[in-house]
């Protein structure tokens, strides 16, 4: 069972709501502070105003008998919702109208100085929670007459304020989170439209493999890198596809004729048998045409191990040696060709590298060089030591003067310049490997021929930790 696929669209879209949300989120919380705060302090103003106009009322009315008169408060919904009572000189003189069916219940009466008003959390006589004002004073004119007022208002009205104000700031605050997911999905979905025109062009590829991908009129920078990438696979893809339809071709036409003249030269043994002129050459003819065919197998046979290796072994490798040795394999002496070396000084100086990789360039690029020269010349290998890397150069007269194209060719396998060439052991695969092989161990590899056909195959072998440009010669 597969586990649940990872969406980007849904994981931004995630993120940027989350983010949203805290912000939100404390930006809710400081504003239900506050507006809490607000409310409470405009109740407290509202119980001192309440306060402050009783005392108003006591100074005025002081030398009557009800200091406080049903019509000098605002309202009667004021007076319902209020409870307050008056000492005069200690003595209880006055109780609120709501106050008249409780005779038996007072008021609190805080120790508090004279002209000061106090503050507190109390019990209202019908049990709800409220808050009292507490004020001691005298009036004008009787300063020995002293005043003590308490008020009480029930928190009933502030604790319905609170809800009103936390249910909208909550009811907002959701409607705030829906609409900000819907504006995350469409952000996201906005930003990841380059993603899905991209994907949509790749689907319209698909049916056109070796079809570029076409960038959007407005280019977008972080998509630009994948449309380039993606574009640079499909035309790698599409050199590899040409190049190994070619390679199909050519090893058929290799193929087809040792096969056709096998098949013919059978036909005409059965036919006739008793022939002498065939019967002597047959068996010699025969092995003759499966030698070529054999020798473009191994040809390939080798191309593809060289793709196929994934390891190479290092080694010291002595240069002078190793080409004494491939000279005498190959039957080449000191009359076929010129050897030049230099090496800064050193007599025998040694390469840390694949001494096979390199043995396999050296006799490739030594059986091209002499079976491609000019009548009565002689290759020339040139072995070159500097400090950044070493130079092996392999040079002859060209029978050709081949263009700029045509060099760049000539590592392609089974490239022919002349098509009517044939050789059961030049299949041109053997710059082809000699490229593979310095490709797989991180060798340059340089093709140039001068203005007199004199035509030369570089490969430079870096010493550790060096880079280099191509030798000018």
């Amino acid at each position: 069972m597969t586990g649940r696929k990872k969406s980007i669209q849904s994981r931004l879209m995630n993120l940027i709501s989350l983010s949203l949300a805290v912000i939100l989120s404390i930006l809710f919380i400081l504003i239900d502070v506050n507006m809490d705060d607000w409310a409470e302090n405009q109740f407290t103003n509202e119980i001192q105003s309440q306060s402050y106009i009783l005392k108003s009322i006591i100074s005025v009315n002081h030398p009557e008998k009800m200091l406080i008169t049903g019509n000098d408060i605002l309202n009667a919904e004021q007076i319902n919702n209020i409870y307050y009572q008056v000492w005069v000189n200690g003595r209880v003189v006055e109780k609120s109208p709501n106050m008249r069916h409780l005779p038996d219940i007072n008021l609190i009466r805080q120790k508090i100085g004279l002209n000061t008003s106090a503050m507190d959390h109390v019990d209202l006589p019908d049990g709800e929670r409220g808050v009292a004002i507490f004020s001691r004073f005298t009036v004008p004119g009787r300063a020995h007459t002293e005043y003590y007022l308490t008020v009480y208002n029930s928190e009933a009205k502030l604790n319905r304020v609170l809800y009103t104000i936390d249910t909208a700031l909550i009811v907002s605050f959701i409607l705030t989170l829906f609409l900000t997911r819907i504006v995350a999905r469409h952000i996201v979905v906005k930003g990841l439209a380059p993603l899905s025109a991209l994907n949509d062009e790749i689907i319209r590829t698909t049916a056109e493999p070796s079809r570029l991908l076409s960038l959007s009129e407005h280019d977008v920078e972080e998509i630009s890198p994948i449309y380039q990438s993606v574009n640079r696979y499909i035309s790698h893809n599409r050199d590899l596809m040409n190049n190994e339809k070619r390679i199909t071709s050519d090893i058929a036409h290799e193929l087809k004729t040792p096969i056709s003249e096998l098949i013919t030269l059978t036909e005409v043994y059965e036919k006739f048998p008793d022939d002498p002129r065939i019967a002597a050459t047959y068996s010699r003819d025969i092995l003759t045409i499966s030698s070529e065919m054999k020798s473009l197998v191994n040809g390939l046979l080798s191309l593809q191990q060289i793709d196929s290796q994934t390891s190479s072994d290092n080694t010291d490798v002595a240069l002078r040696p190793l080409l004494t040795m491939l000279m005498q394999k190959q039957n080449i002496t000191r009359d076929d060709l010129r050897i030049k070396m230099s090496f800064e000084g050193k007599q025998n100086a040694s390469l840390f590298t694949d001494k096979t990789a390199l043995s396999v360039i050296l006799r490739n690029l030594l059986d091209n060089a002499l079976y491609y020269r000019q009548q009565h010349t002689r290759p020339c290998v040139d072995i070159r030591s500097y400090p950044h890397g070493t130079y092996l150069i392999v040079s002859n007269k060209s029978q050709h003067q081949y263009n700029q194209a045509t060099l760049d060719n000539l590592t392609n396998p089974l490239f022919k310049f002349d098509t009517s060439r044939k050789n059961d052991k030049h299949y041109g695969l053997g710059l082809t490997i000699v490229k593979r092989l310095c490709e797989k161990h991180g060798y340059s590899l340089f093709v140039r021929q001068d203005n007199d056909m004199n035509f030369s195959v570089i490969v430079m072998i870096p010493h550790p930790a060096s880079l280099t440009e191509p030798l000018d010669r």
